[in-house]
């Protein structure tokens, strides 16, 4: 399975959250992209999850409305996409990401700055 667009990775990644209508994958979609989303971006690539094993249907309801939940399966997929998602992350934002003098976190984006070491919190500058 390859995960080719922002919007596929995307709706695995409202899968993670727990089970979900199809609509609901769609809806979710064009709030978090911020563009109109068609059925025919979305169920495709559900009946393609569900072939590879990585979602179930776990309840239709009257109206043929299908639930979908990830398998454990898919759990594994979707973290081990994660992992190579957040490598990618931390490679790109490497000089944005610095390490607390005094606690050792990391923090991205704003730091505290004294005497030209970086620190997570005012706390953590004081008390170095």
């Amino acid at each position: 399975m390859k995960l080719v667009s922002i919007l596929k990775l995307q709706l695995l990644l409202q899968l993670r959250e727990g089970k979900k209508y199809g609509y609901e994958l769609m809806k979710g979609s064009e709030v978090l992209l911020g563009k109109k989303i068609s059925p025919s971006q979305i169920y495709p690539f559900l009946a393609e999850l569900q072939k590879s094993r990585l979602i179930k249907i776990v309840k239709r309801s009257a109206r043929d409305k299908k639930l979908y939940s990830l398998t454990e399966k898919g759990k594994i997929f979707s973290e081990n996409t994660l992992q190579r998602l957040d490598s990618m992350f931390a490679l790109a934002n490497r000089d944005r990401i610095k390490k607390c003098a005094h606690c050792g976190c990391f923090v991205y984006g704003k730091s505290f700055t004294k005497s030209g070491k970086h620190f997570c919190c005012g706390s953590c500058a004081n008390n170095f």
